[in-house]
């Protein structure tokens, strides 16, 4: 999948009464893999397969229909702490990407992280080492 190209759907929600945007690699005419998650629609995660109908008045929007494949991946909203700035808060997300995940900030304070379920990665501990260091440092 890794050579199949990313896009941008419109997807209407109709159990939540939404309609919103969202970052996935089409599989096929009706089914798409989400490369995102939604902040208010828990279903909808990082990695879940849906399958999608062309809205029938809005031609440039999917009406969601059900979920075929739930995602191989937990999902975590943590507060990012203030403690640490961008360039340390990255490190933490590469740590997130070297594990085969996937992160999104959300709202300037809060991320979304994706694991693959069975990683290893401890979020916090790799979190408060960086805040440790900080600390020692100064």
């Amino acid at each position: 999948m890794t050579n199949q190209k990313e896009e941008t759907i419109r997807l209407e929600y109709p159990e939540e009464a939404c309609t919103g945007s969202y970052q996935v690699i089409r599989l096929n005419e009706y089914h798409f893999l989400l490369r995102c998650n939604d902040p208010f629609i828990e279903a909808l995660s990082y990695g879940t397969v849906i399958q999608a109908e062309v809205h029938a008045s809005e031609k440039n929007t999917y009406v969601f229909k059900r979920i075929v494949e739930q995602s191989t991946y937990t999902s975590e909203v943590i507060f990012l702490p203030s403690q640490l700035n961008e360039t340390e808060l990255h490190a933490v997300g590469n740590l997130i990407e070297e594990a085969g995940g996937f992160w999104e900030v959300w709202f300037g304070g809060m991320a979304c992280v994706n694991l693959p379920i069975g990683s290893h990665l401890n979020l916090s501990e790799a979190l408060n080492d960086r805040i440790t260091k900080k600390k020692n440092y100064l």
